[in-house]
C-alpha cells in the first residue's frame, strides 16, 4: 500500500470505523488513523525536504552548463535573461527549505509545506520547458540536440530525489519536457519530428522508472515507520513490566513482612 494509496486507504477505513463500528466508537478509530495517515504524510515530507539541497545544485549545475554550450550559439542576452531567473526561482525554493527546517515540523501542517514546495518546483519547470521556445535562434539540429540531452538528464536526475511524492516530481517533469516534445514535433523538419519521437520514448521509460523508484520508496518509508512503531511498542511494554517488577517486589516484601509479623504473634502466644 503505496503513495497515494494510503489515502484511498483511510477514506476507506473511516466509512468502515462509522458504519460498521458505530459511530462513537467509529470516530474515535478513526481519529487513530487519521493521526498515523498524518505520522505517514509527515515522514514523507520531511525526507523530501532532507534531501533538498541536492536538487538545488543540480539545477545550477545543469542550468550553468548549458549557458557555457550555448553561448555562442544563441543571443546572449535571453541566455542570460533565462539563467538570471532559474538562479533566482532556485534560491526562493532553497529559502523556503530553510524555512521548513527552521519550522515546528507539526503533522497537521505538511499538505502546506508540500504545496508550498510543489509550486516553487512547477517553477522551475516552466523555466527548463521555456528553454526550447527562448534559446535557440535558428532552431539547429545541434542546439536543440543539446537541449533536449540537458532536459533528459534533469528529468532523469531527479527521480530519486523527488520519488518520495509523484505530484512534486511531476510537477517538475512535466512543464520541462512536454513543451520541448511539442515544439520539437511542429517543426517542419523531419530530423526534429524524429528527435521529438526519440525524447518521448526516453520521456516514458524514465516515467516508468520513476513510477517504481516511488513505490519502493514509500515502502521504505512505511517499512520504518512500522519498526519505529514497534520500537516504541516494545520500550513500553518494557515500561510496564519494570512497573509490574517492582510492584510485585514491593508486594512481595510487604507479605514476608506480614508473615513475619504473624510468626512473631504466635510465638508471643506460644
Amino acid at each position: 500500500m503505496c503513495g497515494v494509496n494510503i489515502a484511498i486507504i483511510i477514506v476507506h477505513h473511516r466509512i468502515h470505523c462509522i458504519f460498521v463500528l458505530g459511530r462513537r466508537k467509529g470516530e474515535r478509530t478513526c481519529l487513530k488513523t487519521r493521526k498515523i495517515f498524518l505520522i505517514l504524510q509527515t515522514l514523507r515530507v520531511n525526507a523530501l525536504y532532507s534531501n533538498a539541497s541536492i536538487p538545488v545544485v543540480v539545477m545550477l549545475c545543469g542550468a550553468f552548463g548549458l549557458l557555457v554550450s550555448l553561448w555562442n550559439e544563441t543571443n546572449v542576452i535571453t541566455l542570460i535573461t533565462w539563467f538570471i531567473s532559474l538562479v533566482v526561482i532556485t534560491a526562493g525554493r532553497y529559502y523556503i527549505v530553510l524555512q521548513y527546517h527552521h519550522s515546528e515540523k507539526r503533522p497537521e501542517e505538511y499538505l502546506y509545506w508540500l504545496n508550498i514546495y510543489s509550486i516553487g518546483t512547477v517553477f522551475s519547470g516552466v523555466i527548463w520547458g521555456s528553454t526550447a521556445y527562448l534559446l535557440p535562434t535558428n532552431n539547429s539540429l545541434v542546439e536543440l540536440g543539446l537541449i533536449t540531452m540537458f532536459m533528459l538528464v534533469v528529468i532523469s536526475g531527479s527521480i530519486g530525489i523527488y520519488s518520495v511524492f509523484k505530484r512534486v516530481y511531476y510537477a517538475l517533469s512535466l512543464p520541462t519536457i512536454l513543451p520541448l516534445i511539442l515544439f520539437l514535433a511542429l517543426q517542419n523538419n523531419v530530423q526534429l519530428n524524429s528527435l521529438s519521437l526519440i525524447t518521448s520514448i526516453f520521456a516514458f521509460f524514465i516515467f516508468t522508472v520513476h513510477y517504481h523508484t516511488h513505490k519502493m520508496t514509500t515502502q521504505l518509508l512505511l517499512t520504518k515507520f512500522d519498526n519505529k512503531v514497534l520500537i516504541d511498542n516494545y520500550e513500553n511494554d518494557q515500561d510496564r513490566i519494570n512497573i509490574l517488577e517492582k510492584l510485585n517486589r514491593t508486594r512481595t516484601q510487604q507479605l514476608e513482612k506480614a508473615k513475619q509479623e504473624l510468626d512473631y504473634i504466635k510465638n508471643q502466644k506460644n
